[in-house]
């Protein structure tokens, strides 16, 4: 009865209390990854030691979770139109750990080492052609052909000037006095011969020594070489980082935090190859409403666009007759080939009907178009002319070559003559070649009765007419072996799979699929792709390749596949969509696709030229999306949830669905904690209030 009044009074008292976090608490993070340099100017090059940095540098810009955009950090800045200038403001907040401010001869020289050296090759040839100069009260970015991609550099630490040495020749920084910017300090790094980890210590930074929303006063980074280790120790952790995204099997204790990168897996469709619109909008259409059992909502996020919003950019079906569209290619099904071997051996089983006047040539012209022609004597020569379509490098009649004709000329001439015995009394067969792509091709004959007597030119041309009128009898000899031919072609169809389409050689309809097997996930993507053009009647090679060799396929312009099958991340800002898909980038380098549409280029420049207000921005993209409909290129699948584990006694995480990289995750545990007290407000405590608390709760 006594503790139980107890009990009833403790929970009156707190009831309402509110609730202060402690702080000054040690925050204790995992990872199975290599133990970091430390070097700010090897920013991007690393994750782990991006990871860390995060939580010691500050930058020009700087991710936003609560808006979803970067905004400025440790200046102002305005942006000109297409980034020809930058004005960069430092503000007043901006110092460094020491108490010193942060000054332009800070931000100028980092830039200009990276810019200056090879420490990172990436960002030196973002840099190379920016000037970076002390304007006075501002820096000034200026070039004459420098872009947003500016704006991914303003991402990196800024360091010190005096610091700026050691860094730049690689010295160890283990023993180095770090001087940063941001929420933590550099405090030591070193093994743990207990836990056989490498450790980096960071405390609370003076710069939020007395900031009210900032709990953790330390975090020691522990690097393990192996899992194991893991199961000994996790007792002692409270974030835990994997080193893949395979899950690990850790205590109830933890949970697992998910998150998403701006990336998704793509399938780009060559044009080139793949030059039938009709076509590509059936496969992704297909591919589109096919299931995938193995990746489901737990751990996979469909993505729609490239954008990574919520509208689809699978074309719609206009022409639903996919038969007739394969048909248009050149490929058929089993019975339509059963159906064209029997009407092309009926044809040539029939005796053969007579014609009534001399067909007609394509190319000759003069002295006439008719592959016949009849010519009384009156002159010794005669001109012979005709067209040349595109791509012919040299025309012949019989094994003459006419020196007269040049490349890309549209016409021939030839003349005939009894002087070099190229026009002869009685018949003369003048046969064209055009030589294409260095091959010589027979094309058509032009034959020619030249006579000197008109009444034998009169009966020639009466028996030649006659015979083209009679109807010629089939001999039983070339029945028989037209029937045994017949036989052998109906057998050869018989034997193909019903299922797929073939052309008139019987080669199976087939499409190329390359794709570099980063994760596992691929191998069951390129298996789905393949079932489901399989049902379309589509055979479909796979390809696997490294990424060394994509990237020299790609560097010398060797789009050879159908389709592409590939990993895309757009990282923190829109424009990074341009590579993807713009023609200048189709020949050679990201532009998988090869897609050349003037429309979508234009629309890209914009949004790569200059900083855009919202409305325009998403005007700009959602009609980008619309090219890429349209187009019918690219059929995003899904986005696979990262994660990592994360004590569940730990309080106010921020809970954030999309993380740009991995090394961005500083936001989520920034103003977390682990302990707390509870502050009475005795003022409103009393025996009046005790029994309304008491008549209200029970």
């Amino acid at each position: 009865m006594i503790l139980a009044t107890f009990h009833i009074l403790y929970v009156y008292m707190y009831d309402g209390s509110k609730v202060v976090p402690k702080k000054w608490w040690t925050l204790s993070v995992w990872f199975v990854w290599n133990s970091p340099s430390l070097n700010p100017l090897d920013f991007w090059v690393d994750q782990s030691n991006d990871y860390i940095l995060q939580f010691m540098y500050r930058s020009l810009l700087r991710y936003n979770f609560e808006n979803k955009k970067m905004e400025w950090d440790l200046a102002n800045c305005d942006l000109w139109k297409n980034f020809s200038k930058i004005k960069c403001y430092i503000k007043d907040s901006a110092v460094w750990s020491d108490g010193s401010p942060i000054t332009k001869d800070d931000i100028i020289e980092t830039y200009n080492t990276l810019k200056n050296t090879d420490i990172n090759k990436w960002l030196k040839s973002i840099l190379d052609n920016i000037d970076i100069r002390d304007n006075w009260w501002y820096i000034e970015f200026s070039s004459k052909n420098a872009d947003v991609l500016l704006l991914d550099v303003f991402t990196i630490p800024v360091v010190k000037k005096d610091q700026i040495e050691k860094f730049k020749n690689n010295s160890s920084t283990e023993n180095l006095s770090f001087i940063t910017s941001w929420a933590y300090d550099f405090s030591k790094k070193e093994f743990d011969a207990e836990y056989s980890a490498k450790k980096i210590t960071l405390t609370k930074s003076l710069n939020k020594l007395y900031d009210s929303d900032y709990y953790i006063s330390k975090i020691i980074f522990k690097f393990f070489q192996d899992k194991n280790n893991l199961l000994k120790n996790e007792n002692t952790l409270n974030i835990i980082f994997p080193s893949d995204e395979k899950e690990l099997f850790v205590s109830p204790r933890y949970r697992k935090y998910n998150f998403l990168f701006p990336q998704y897996i793509g399938l780009f469709l060559n044009t080139e190859k793949m030059g039938s619109l009709d076509l590509r909008k059936t496969v992704l259409f297909q591919l589109e409403n096919a299931a995938y059992p193995e990746y489901s909502d737990k751990n996979w996020k469909k993505v729609n666009n490239p954008f990574l919003w919520e509208e689809s950019i699978i074309p719609e079906i206009t022409n639903k007759n996919f038969v007739s569209i394969v048909n248009s290619l050149g490929f058929y099904k089993k019975d339509n080939l059963l159906w064209e071997i029997n009407k092309k051996y009926d044809t040539l089983l029939k005796p053969q009907s007579g014609i009534t006047e001399i067909p007609s040539n394509t190319y000759f012209k003069t002295p006439s178009s008719k592959k016949i022609y009849f010519r009384f004597w009156g002159s010794s020569e005669m001109l012979i002319s005709g067209n040349v379509p595109a791509g012919v490098t040299w025309v012949y009649i019989n094994d003459f070559k006419l020196k007269s004709f040049v490349t890309w000329n549209t016409k021939f001439y030839f003349r005939a003559t009894t002087e070099f015995k190229t026009l002869n009394i009685w018949a003369n067969n003048y046969s064209l070649y055009f030589e294409i792509n260095w091959k010589k091709i027979k094309k058509e004959t032009l034959t020619v009765y030249y006579y000197q007597n008109k009444d034998d030119l009169e009966n020639k041309q009466k028996e030649v007419l006659a015979n083209l009128g009679k109807t010629k009898a089939i001999s039983k000899e070339s029945t028989d072996k037209l029937n045994l031919e017949k036989e052998g072609e109906i057998a050869k169809v018989w034997a193909l799979d019903n299922s797929y389409f073939y052309d008139k050689n019987y080669n199976k309809f087939t499409l190329s699929l390359y794709f570099v097997n980063e994760w596992p996930y691929f191998s069951y993507y390129t298996k789905r792709i393949k079932e489901e053009l399989q049902l379309l009647g589509i055979e479909l090679n796979i390809k696997e390749i490294t990424q060394k060799e994509l990237n020299t396929m790609l560097s010398k312009w060797e789009k050879n596949y159908d389709m592409l099958l590939a990993w895309v991340n757009h990282g923190l800002f829109d424009y990074n969509i341009f590579p993807f898909y713009h023609s200048s980038q189709a020949k050679i380098w990201f532009n998988f696709s090869k897609l050349k549409s003037i429309p979508l280029d234009l629309l890209l420049e914009k949004l790569k030229a200059s900083e855009l207000d919202p409305e325009k921005l998403k005007q700009i993209k959602k009609e980008s999306l619309e090219v890429l409909k349209r187009e019918a290129v690219v059929k995003t699948f899904f986005n696979p949830y990262s994660f990592f584990y994360i004590d569940q006694n730990i309080k106010n995480i921020h809970e954030y669905s999309l993380i740009p990289y991995k090394y961005y995750s500083y936001d989520v545990i920034k103003n977390s904690y682990i302990k707390e007290d509870r502050i009475i407000d005795y003022s409103q405590k009393g025996i009046s209030s005790f029994f309304s608390w008491l008549k209200k709760s029970f």
